[in-house]
């Protein structure tokens, strides 16, 4: 039922039931989420290491690639190691393999990690697509959540991070974000969608979105891919807290026309049960990932969640389950 409108009774109703097309395509994917070779590559040996040039500057000179510390990274946020045991972990792999390998050790895959360039992996259309954006809080594990279980007298408020997504209709998350809490969501549309490199046909998010920022982000990504086509907005009017403007964007004019009418109308004209993708994927992140962030600092915990990202991204690409309502 669209936004839950009948909340009050859902419970006379039997919880609707999804069976499975590709089960056997699935499980595969699901056993190759778990496999080494797919998280260390075949040719991480050629890609491994910096090749100095021989006029070398003064200083230490850099050993390993970004690619070498990027692996060492998403090993262990898939396997959920810290970084010490990442460096075990990663060790023990290259001896397996017989490999000529040095293994970066913890601080300098710590260090590096401040200054490193996560490449987005996913798949790339020249057609418009359907986003939904939409924001996850994550917790990170400080000094002062010690303090308050060790002194329990003492009261801080738990500090967390917030996750940006947007995902398109196949469930690759195209472009993240992450911030401080304090930031509200549709501020961080123009980051997202300057991420995008390909058209947008509809843009999903909740009502935290309906705000003028919003819509001028839409607008500009428009022209500039100008496929003369304009982005549809599939955002529900918040309109307790502002109400029609004559500035407002006739992407918004057009929603609330619709929306005074009826709710229900206006989620089934807009097809608004699309935005489940972006729930789905935060329930993946956390449910995979994990709900917290390993890293101290804010550049380390921004790589983190860009090499997160990439490894839901990973997994997608393996497999996803074809589900449809059961009759």
């Amino acid at each position: 039922m669209p936004n839950k409108l009948k909340d009050p009774v859902r419970h006379k109703f039997d919880k609707a039931k999804y069976k499975v097309s590709n089960s056997r395509e699935y499980d595969q994917a699901l056993k190759n989420r778990g496999s080494l070779t797919v998280w260390f590559a075949e040719d991480a040996a050629e890609k491994w290491n910096i090749d100095n040039p021989l006029k070398k500057p003064r200083g230490g000179q850099t050993k390993y690639s970004d690619f070498a510390i990027e692996a060492c990274i998403t090993i262990g946020s898939v396997f959920k190691q810290r970084l010490r045991q990442t460096e075990g972990l990663v060790e023990s792999i290259i001896k397996l393999l017989k490999l000529d390998l040095d293994t970066p050790d913890f601080t300098t895959i710590s260090r590096r990690m401040t200054k490193l360039e996560v490449v987005p992996v996913y798949k790339t259309t020249s057609k418009p697509s359907v986003i939904a954006i939409d924001s996850t809080g994550i917790k990170i594990y400080g000094e002062q959540e010690w303090q308050k279980e060790k002194y329990q007298s003492i009261k801080t408020r738990k500090s967390w991070r917030k996750l940006h997504i947007a995902i398109n209709e196949e469930g690759f998350i195209v472009s993240s974000a992450l911030t401080l809490h304090e930031i509200s969501d549709s501020a961080m549309v123009p980051e997202l969608l300057n991420q995008i490199e390909s058209p947008i046909d509809t843009l999903l998010g909740d009502g935290a979105y309906d705000q003028p920022s919003t819509y001028q982000a839409m607008t500009q990504h428009q022209e500039k891919f100008g496929n003369g086509l304009p982005i549809k907005a599939a955002i529900p009017p918040n309109l307790g807290f502002r109400a029609q403007m004559e500035t407002d964007s006739h992407l918004r004019v057009n929603n609330i026309l619709i929306f005074e009418k009826s709710r229900r109308q206006w989620q089934e004209h807009t097809d608004y049960g699309r935005r489940a993708k972006a729930e789905n994927t935060m329930f993946r992140y956390k449910t995979i990932i994990g709900n917290k962030l390993k890293s101290r600092s804010i550049l380390n915990q921004i790589c983190e969640s860009k090499v997160a990202v990439n490894i839901l991204n990973i997994m997608t690409k393996l497999g996803m389950p074809c589900s449809k309502k059961a009759a």
